[in-house]
């Protein structure tokens, strides 16, 4: 009996272990993977003079920091396809209208933020959005005596501050989940053939017991 009794015991701390990590394994699974992605899709401009811009950008949402563009730029093929338009001189400005970057008069309109290609068709550039506000984001091709040009908007939000804070707490959960598990696994348990010790008993309950059975 006490040998089915302590089997028992074993295998209820297997199920709750074996639980309480599945549960933390599916909840490591899914929080997102802070991994390198070309981000989400910003700006997709079908017919910019016959040419097909599609601009990506990361983090998401964009924020007051670093920001990174994917820029893929396609001309039409035949049957209705597209093939990747290659060595393009991409120049690339950002422009505040609105924010507290918009207030600065002398502001210098940069026109040398130059995106390299880094696949066919495709061109990246990285750059730092110094406030939050409105951004008015012109793209040129300058390859021949007529430039082409795309314009489109986009929002800096304030920089997350809190962003370590919250990924410190995530990241400690899993620490937290394991001490949780150890000490329960750590904490002792009866041996087999080892009665259960009794329970100390009071002399003021003793005497009450004594009392009522009479």
């Amino acid at each position: 009996m006490q040998t089915m009794a302590w089997g028992i015991v074993k295998f209820r701390q297997t199920a709750i272990f074996g639980l309480t990590l599945l549960f933390g394994l599916g909840l490591l699974l899914s929080l997102p993977v802070a991994r390198a992605t070309e981000g989400v899709v910003i700006y997709d401009a079908a017919n910019v003079n016959g040419l097909h811009f599609t601009v990506l950008a990361s983090p998401n949402p964009i924020s007051v920091g670093a920001i990174h563009l994917f820029v893929r730029i396609a001309q039409p093929a035949a049957l209705n396809q597209e093939m990747p338009y290659r060595g393009a001189r991409l120049l690339v400005e950002f422009y505040p209208i609105s924010g507290p970057g918009a207030e600065k008069t002398s502001y210098v309109q940069r026109r040398d933020l130059i995106a390299p290609e880094s696949e066919p068709g495709t061109y990246e550039l990285s750059d730092s959005l110094q406030n939050e506000g409105t951004y008015q984001v012109t793209m040129t091709i300058q390859n021949s005596a007529t430039p082409i040009s795309t314009t489109f908007t986009i929002d800096a939000k304030p920089e997350p501050d809190d962003r370590f804070f919250s990924v410190l707490l995530i990241s400690l959960f899993p620490i937290f989940l394991a001490w949780l598990i150890w000490m329960y696994l750590k904490r002792p348990a009866a041996k087999p053939g080892q009665p259960v010790p009794a329970t100390e008993e009071k002399p003021d309950e003793a005497l009450a017991a004594t009392h009522s059975e009479q």
